[in-house]
């Protein structure tokens, strides 16, 4: 009997203990998350905390510009959003310096790598126009794509006078230009949606294009010839670009059977250029072809332009045994990036060409010498054999300079070895008898 009652007591115990653990592990399944949500809350306080004493001096304002890219990345990556904020308010006690710069541009470099909107809210908010403008720009290089259209949207929302119209325009670009690598055909109904025109959207319309040519061409062309205030030539020669890139004898045929038109020798000239950095011996083959002599004549001058740049005087020969109707410009072009280099060896290169050639050439040299340099453009103008194509060589070019400036200009034609006549005639002054 009594062996009874114990056995019973105990089962009692062993249940109540069994109900007891119950409850307490019940209990602590419920408080588990909040317990959780207060730990991660409070870890999440204490990112900064984990900072070591090195790493919070590294992180001192004045010592981030000379911290690498990897390593400041590493160190605001473990700051609380809060804290990098609290960073960023201290550039605000920065003195107005190329320093300071350094430092604004660093920061922020960094912080878009992590948080580009809110890197860019940030820089919005700096109250110094030099330091705003710098850290915006830098956010919008460092910025991931992905992050663009919603860059692109936050500056165009902007109210008047949070930045300069034209930094605007600029900005907005610059994230329409990223935002098109991933969703070309997005930011092109961006780009008409704001009513985007000017040639501070150049890039922009130009990738756009580009970047919906490889996907779409027809659409990317169908949507770069709505644009009939010349802006579409821009948006054009990008999609043509971008459509060469898959498919280049389409594009190739595209351009060649376009028809004479507001803006055909602009886009000939932008895609000749295109194909000569890729390929030069094909490019200027493709020009060869084309069946406009007006066209020839301005896709040689950009091959021309662009080879000069890299060999004025491979460029320049090549030229001058263009046909007669085609090398004017290009040869000229040319040519004047030879004198730049080697003004000796260009100049008796000219003079051995002789007769009509020559004069063309110093004819054409001259004139893309006189927006940089109007004096020596007249010196060679001079040299012109042919009295009407010389006649008009001076005038053009003396009248440049009296633009630009009327002072030297009047100084230099007093003083040179022209005729008393053609001075005067220079001068616009009456030559007499």
């Amino acid at each position: 009997m009594k062996r009874s009652k114990v056995s019973g007591l105990i089962l009692l115990g062993v249940c109540t203990l069994v109900l007891l653990g119950f409850l307490v592990r019940n209990e602590g399944t419920k408080k588990r998350p909040i317990d959780n949500a207060r730990q991660a809350s409070a870890d999440h306080s204490a990112i900064g905390s984990r900072l070591t004493k090195s790493e919070k001096d590294r992180l001192l304002l004045g010592n981030i510009a000379a911290v690498p890219f990897q390593e400041l990345y590493s160190l605001l990556s473990k700051q609380t959003p809060e804290e990098i904020a609290k960073l960023a308010e201290q550039l605000q006690t920065l003195p107005r310096s190329r320093a300071s710069e350094a430092q604004v541009a660093a920061f922020f470099k960094t912080w878009a790598a992590l948080d580009a909107k809110a890197a860019l809210a940030s820089a919005i908010a700096l109250r110094d126009a030099r330091f705003r403008s710098a850290a915006i720009a830098v956010v919008l290089r460092s910025a991931d794509a992905a992050a663009a259209s919603a860059l692109a949207h936050s500056i165009n929302d902007l109210p008047a006078g949070a930045l300069s119209p034209s930094d605007k325009i600029n900005f907005v670009s610059s994230a329409v230009t990223k935002w098109s690598s991933l969703e070309p055909v997005a930011a092109a109904q961006f780009l008409d949606a704001i009513g985007a025109k000017g040639l501070d959207y150049t890039s922009a319309f130009n990738s756009t294009a580009a970047n919906w040519a490889t996907q779409d061409p027809a659409a990317a062309l169908a949507w770069a010839q709505q644009h009939p205030d010349g802006y579409g030539n821009l948006a054009l020669q990008g999609a043509l670009n971008g459509w060469w890139q898959t498919d280049p004898k389409a594009a190739e045929a595209y351009v060649a059977s376009l028809p004479d038109a507001s803006g055909r020798q602009e886009t000939t000239m932008s895609f000749a250029n295109m194909l000569f950095r890729s390929d030069p011996a094909h490019a200027r083959q493709w020009v060869s072809q084309l069946q406009s002599v007006d066209a020839r004549k301005a896709a040689n001058s950009a091959i021309a332009q662009s080879w000069a740049q890299d060999d004025p005087e491979a460029a320049t020969r090549w030229a001058a045994n263009l046909p007669q109707d085609e090398r004017g410009i290009a040869l000229g072009g040319a040519a004047r990036f030879w004198a730049k280099e080697d003004p000796k060896r260009a100049g008796d290169f000219l003079n051995s060409l002789g007769g009509p050639m020559r004069d063309e050439a110093v004819g054409f040299f001259s004139a893309t010498l006189a927006y940089e340099d109007s004096a020596l453009a007249l010196n060679w103008a001079a040299t012109i054999s042919d009295p009407s194509m010389r006649q008009k060589s001076e005038e053009m070019i003396a009248s440049e300079w009296l633009k630009q400036n009327p002072a030297a200009a009047k100084d230099w034609i007093q003083n040179s070895s022209l005729p008393e006549v053609e001075k005067a005639r220079l001068l616009g002054a009456n030559p007499g008898p």
